[in-house]
């Protein structure tokens, strides 16, 4: 079979590791791997903000709402330019887009699109909070426009149950073309490969704190205070504990000596630094109020880390039971989180038994094992 190759498509740039929190640099250094994907295609942000802040002005004047110039034709068509090449404008074009919105729909007649998405643009409206600002019957444009691409599109792939759910209920796609492909933690295989060996941390007491984890851009929304509650009343149950917080802004954390911000930390430039920070950690947490498919999670336990979550949006799909660790349900209280941990650090013999299983479970967890998944399905 002459399997056909996808142009890999994203809000940005899917070559640039700073686009969409490097899940398309990823998908593409991996696809282009196995052979799934061609090459990725930059998809370049106007520099001139002028027409954005015009089309928000007249918006704002209609509906009171200024949001949602990222959707329009105007911005999507100006943007998705490189898609085809200029010397072969009328060749089929093979699309994978890791967005929902785009290419925009109604597409040329020699685009095959299928989509890779972490969550529908209902969703995001919904559960994000991002329609606060969308004008109601323009999101319901924008909807429909989704709902008609994904007719038309060959595949659409999920990050999540949660998403997949979504598109199946809230847009009516057949369940046939709808699949669930977890992906992989944003981190280079190769570099991990040269590592081998994470270290357990050592037994928390009165001289060695137990150690949380946080890392996430967004302290409210990922469940920061949630964390630094826990890490507070473990404190007062007498477990000395801190909280150790990876990419938050300065500003959006409580000033207390039980937190250590460790700041932002590039994952390729400092690779090392990433896994001495993260594997230093007991455990890794995730309490977010609205999650769709978090590669925190992933990244963690691909470092031996035991996480720590709950059962909100696409969680569970990067959360597996088997692993090391726990997935309460919805929204725990501390005290439920607090006697889990102490119920596993004591005897700590267990805990280091426990932690060193996911060593080889973590080799499961891999980008290039999912997207084969992926291009198995598109070879059918």
């Amino acid at each position: 079979m002459n399997f056909k190759k996808r142009k890999l498509i994203c809000i940005g740039n899917p070559n640039d590791i700073n686009a969409a929190s490097g899940t398309p640099y990823y998908i593409l250094k991996y696809g282009i791997k196995i052979g799934l994907i061609s090459k990725g295609i930059n998809f370049n942000l106007p520099k001139n903000k002028l027409p954005k802040y015009l089309w928000n002005l007249k918006q704002f004047l209609k509906t009171r709402k200024y949001g949602g110039y990222q959707y329009t034709k105007t911005f999507i068509k100006k943007i998705e330019v490189n898609i085809k090449s200029n010397k072969k404008q009328s060749e089929p074009q093979y699309i994978l887009s890791h967005h929902p919105s785009i290419p925009f729909y109604p597409w040329s007649k020699n685009y095959f699109v299928d989509f890779y998405i972490d969550a529908t643009n209902k969703q995001i409206f919904n559960n994000y909070g991002s329609g606060a600002t969308i004008d109601k019957k323009f999101q319901e444009e924008i909807i429909k426009r989704e709902k008609n691409a994904y007719e038309a599109a060959g595949s659409i792939f999920c990050m999540c149950e949660w998403a997949a759910e979504s598109v199946i209920k809230d847009y009516g796609i057949n369940p046939a073309k709808v699949h669930v492909i977890v992906g992989g933690p944003n981190i280079d295989e190769n570099l991990i490969e040269k590592v081998n060996n994470f270290s357990c941390p050592k037994e928390p007491n009165n001289s060695n704190p137990l150690i949380i984890g946080f890392i996430g851009k967004d302290w409210e929304r990922k469940g920061g205070n949630f964390t630094f509650e826990l890490v507070k009343n473990l404190n007062r149950l007498g477990i000395y504990t801190i909280l150790r917080v990876i990419g938050t802004r300065k500003k959006d954390i409580p000033k207390s000596p039980l937190i250590k911000n460790v700041g932002y930390i590039d994952k390729i430039k400092d690779f090392n630094k990433f896994i001495k920070e993260v594997s230093s950690w007991h455990f890794s947490t995730l309490f977010s109020y609205n999650e769709a498919s978090p590669r925190s999670i992933l990244e963690s336990l691909k470092l031996s880390v035991p996480v720590l979550s709950h059962n909100i949006g696409g969680i569970s799909s990067t959360f597996i039971r088997n692993y090391y660790g726990n997935l309460f349900d919805p929204f725990p209280t501390t005290k439920e989180v607090s006697d889990w941990i102490i119920s596993e650090i004591k005897p700590y013999g267990n805990y280091q038994i426990k932690r060193n299983l996911l060593k080889n479970i973590g080799k499961q967890i891999n980008w290039e094992i999912e997207l084969i998944k992926m291009r198995s399905i598109l070879e059918k």
